[in-house]
């Protein structure tokens, strides 16, 4: 219950874009990202899941606000862990390019349905009752977390197939 006040509050605060002075603060990407897999490592660990990660030691700079980003990131994460098996396998990965990076969570999960992919971002959209009844949520975080992107000048897009997981993809600008 206080995930999904938390999640109303948050888009309460936030009906249009997000703006502030944090969103302009220089940041490791890379530093943010390895927090994040100790993270992954304690759920991997919680619920017998595989956690890779391949972050470039490079420093890259992002400007953003890291408290946001990291929210964006852990609903990511928290929807691998979520929809992967016993034993299945999430990644987390960062690309650096010349002027943006590109950072992915994939896992081999249940997938998502191609018709409902143009959905998943929507709020309150969640595929099926089954699936809202086993695992939880309110169909909030892709929502959230596509508006936190978004507000960074970045991109989120998603590939999926069914029964053989799904790769998230940000791509953020370098400062």
């Amino acid at each position: 219950m206080s995930e999904l006040i938390d999640n109303l509050l948050f888009l309460a605060r936030h009906e249009g874009p997000i703006e502030g002075a944090a969103l302009s603060q220089r940041m490791s990407i890379q530093e943010l990202l390895i927090s994040l897999c100790e993270y992954g490592k304690a759920q991997s660990f919680q619920k017998k899941r595989q956690f890779i990660y391949d972050i470039p030691s490079v420093k890259t700079v992002v400007k953003a606000d890291s408290q946001l980003l990291r929210r964006a990131f852990t609903n990511l994460l928290d929807n691998a862990f979520k929809y992967t098996k016993k034993h299945g396998i999430v990644e987390l990965c960062l690309q650096v390019q010349s002027h943006s990076v590109l950072i992915q969570v994939k896992d081999d999960g249940t997938g998502i349905p191609e018709v409902d992919l143009p959905k998943i971002f929507e709020r309150f959209y969640r595929i099926d009752a089954a699936r809202s009844r086993h695992t939880g949520g309110f169909g909030l975080g892709l929502s959230i977390t596509q508006q936190i992107i978004h507000a960074h000048s970045g991109e989120i897009t998603v590939v999926s197939t069914v029964g053989k997981g799904s790769t998230f993809q940000v791509r953020l600008p370098i400062s």
